[in-house]
C-alpha cells in the first residue's frame, strides 16, 4: 500500500493516537533452524474411519490430538459434511450433523476455540454468512447457530461524510478470529471509496443475538506535508482489496491478516498494487484496535498478491510473488514502528505455514513436503526438513497448532505435527 506509510489508528468514527503492538524482548536461545514432522494420528483417514475424507481439521491445541475435523460422509453421488471431535484416543466423542452438501466445502472454514474442546465452523459466500458454535465438552456439542449475518456489518459510509448509511456488504469477508482469547466476527470490504482500510469487529456471545459492529479504520496520518496526502487522498482509491491470509500465534493474542490493494487514480486502475499486514489485537484499554504494518519499499507484487501469512512472538511475515524472479518473504518485528521490509528470498510456490510459537516455508516436490525451517536470526541457516509417506503426499490440510492432515495418492491421510527439533 504505497499510498500508506506509517499508519494512525481508528476506532469506532473517532480517531485516537497512534497505537503500536507492545515491545517484546528478543531471545534468541528460543529460535532452531530445523524441525521434525511426526505422524501423530495414522489412519485419520482410511478403511477403518467411517468417513471418506477430511475437508478441514482444527486441534484443541498445539501438541495436542484431539480435535475437529470436517468429515466427508456419504456415497460420492450424495456425499455430505459432518463436524465431529474425535478424544486423545481418536475415537469419535460429539458429532454434529450439518446440512452441507460436501461439493461446498470450500465455503466453510473450521477455526480452534479458545478452550479445548470448542471450535468455530464458519459458511461464508456473497450473501451467505452462517456460523457454529462447537463444543465437545457440551451436551449436544452444538453450542448455538446462526444463518442471519449474511449482510453483516449491513452499513458503511462509502461517501466518507462521517455518517453510516446501509449499504450492500454481501460481498465483504467475513470470518471468525480470536482477540484475547474472545472470539469476533470481522468484515472487511473488497475495495475501499479511498485509501483508508475499514473493518469492522462484533464480539460473538449468544448467535441468536444479532452482533453489535465496531468499525474501525486505519489511514495515512499527514505528518510530513499534510496538504499533498490530503489532496492525494481524493485522487486515489483502494480499487481492490484481497486478503491472502490470516494467522495467530499461540503465545500471542493478536490475529495478523495479510492484504494485497490495488489502486485507482481519478477512476483509473493504474499498474501498481502493495502487501501491508494488518494486525488485530486488544489495546492496553481493553478493547480492539488495528495497526497496518505497510511495505512502500517492497517489489510489488505480482497479480496474485500474497500467498501467505504467519507469525513468531517477534515478528510477522508474509510471503509473496514480486513481478519476476523468485519469491520473497517480507518482515515486520513487533519492538519497532518499521513497515514491511525484504527479509528472505525463497523459491516460487514456497508458502508459510503457522507452527505453534514458530514459522516455516513449506511446498510439496515430487510427492514429498519439503518443510524448510526459517532461522530468524541468520536466514542462511534455515534447513530443510523433507516428510515423505508410503505413498506420494498429494494435499496438506492446516489442522492449526503446527499439526497438519497430510492426504496422499492411494485415498489414506495422517496428522503430521511439525515441531523444532532441538535434540
Amino acid at each position: 500500500m504505497r499510498a500508506v506509510a506509517t499508519l494512525a489508528l481508528a476506532l469506532a468514527t473517532t480517531a485516537c493516537a497512534p497505537f503500536d503492538l507492545p515491545a517484546i524482548e528478543l531471545d534468541i536461545a528460543t529460535n532452531c533452524a530445523v524441525v521434525r514432522a511426526d505422524v501423530r494420528v495414522p489412519g485419520l483417514v482410511g478403511p477403518e474411519r467411517p468417513w471418506k475424507g477430511i475437508a478441514a481439521a482444527a486441534v484443541d491445541a498445539p501438541r495436542q490430538h484431539r480435535m475437529w475435523i470436517l468429515a466427508v460422509q456419504g456415497d460420492p453421488a450424495n456425499a455430505y459434511l459432518t463436524a465431529i471431535h474425535l478424544d486423545e484416543t481418536s475415537a469419535i466423542d460429539a458429532t454434529v450433523d450439518l446440512d452441507v452438501p460436501a461439493p461446498r466445502a470450500g465455503e466453510l472454514s473450521l477455526i480452534a476455540g479458545a478452550s479445548p474442546g470448542e471450535a468455530w465452523l464458519v459458511q461464508s459466500g456473497v450473501g451467505l454468512l452462517r456460523v457454529w458454535h462447537l463444543d465437545a465438552r457440551a451436551s449436544p456439542a452444538l453450542v448455538s447457530r446462526t444463518d442471519t449475518l449474511g449482510y453483516f456489518p449491513g452499513q458503511c459510509d462509502d461517501d466518507r461524510d462521517g455518517q453510516l448509511e446501509f449499504c450492500d456488504t454481501s460481498q465483504w469477508l467475513r470470518t471468525v478470529i480470536h482477540l484475547g482469547g474472545l472470539p469476533y466476527l470481522l468484515a472487511l470490504p473488497p475495495s475501499s471509496p479511498d485509501t483508508a482500510l475499514e473493518l469492522w469487529l462484533a464480539p460473538l456471545g449468544d448467535l441468536a443475538a444479532q452482533p453489535a459492529g465496531q468499525r474501525m479504520i486505519v489511514s495515512a496520518p499527514c505528518e510530513d506535508d499534510p496538504e499533498f496526502c490530503e489532496a492525494n487522498a481524493l485522487l486515489q482509491r483502494f480499487s481492490a482489496l484481497e486478503v491472502a491470509g490470516i494467522t495467530r500465534a499461540s503465545s500471542g493474542g493478536a490475529t495478523h491478516i495479510a492484504i494485497r490493494s490495488e489502486i485507482e487514480t481519478l477512476g483509473v486502475p493504474v499498474d501498481e498494487s502493495d502487501i501491508a499486514i494488518a494486525s488485530l489485537l486488544v489495546s492496553p484499554a481493553g478493547t480492539p484496535a488495528v495497526v497496518l504494518r505497510p511495505g512502500p519499499e517492497l517489489p510489488q507484487p505480482d497479480h496474485k498478491g500474497a500467498r501467505s501469512v504467519a507469525a513468531d512472538p517477534w515478528a510477522i511475515y508474509v510471503a509473496y510473488d514480486p513481478r519476476g524472479g523468485d519469491s520473497e518473504v517480507a518482515r515486520a518485528r513487533f519492538d519497532d514502528n518499521d513497515p514491511l521490509s525484504v527479509f528472505m528470498t525463497t523459491a516460487r510456490g514456497d508458502k508459510l505455514i503457522q507452527l505453534d510459537d514458530d514459522i516455516a516455508l513449506a511446498a510439496l516436490e515430487d510427492g514429498s513436503w519439503r518443510i524448510t525451517k526459517v532461522f530468524p536470526d541468520a536466514p542462511e541457516r534455515s534447513t530443510d526438513t523433507v516428510f515423505a509417506g508410503n505413498s506420494p503426499i498429494t494435499d496438506v490440510v492446516n489442522a492449526s497448532g503446527g499439526s497438519f492432515v497430510v492426504g496422499y495418492a492411494d485415498g489414506t491421510a495422517d496428522l503430521v505435527e511439525v515441531t523444532c527439533d532441538r535434540d
